[in-house]
């Protein structure tokens, strides 16, 4: 892991519990009216899946137009 990430995960992990607690106070407050856990659990795997892989995605996403970009500005194109 890179050094920065490291520490955002000290911030995150404290924040995902904080949500799971909060989450958890209003299906038991509701009764499971307005939020479920067949609703909950998805979505929070999402988030989960999504913040685990957030700097592989944008490294990708970089990469890919570097690509495109470097198509464009290719020097070796004959001019007519």
């Amino acid at each position: 892991m890179f050094y920065h990430q490291r520490h955002l995960t000290h911030i995150v992990v404290p924040m995902l519990f904080v949500v799971i607690l909060a989450t958890s106070i209003v299906i038991i407050v509701t009764r499971g009216k307005s939020l479920t856990i067949m609703r909950f659990i998805p979505r929070f795997i999402a988030v989960v899946l999504l913040i685990v892989f957030s700097y592989s995605l944008l490294q990708f996403f970089y990469q890919f137009t570097d690509l495109i970009q470097g198509f464009f500005l290719r020097s070796d194109i004959k001019n007519p």
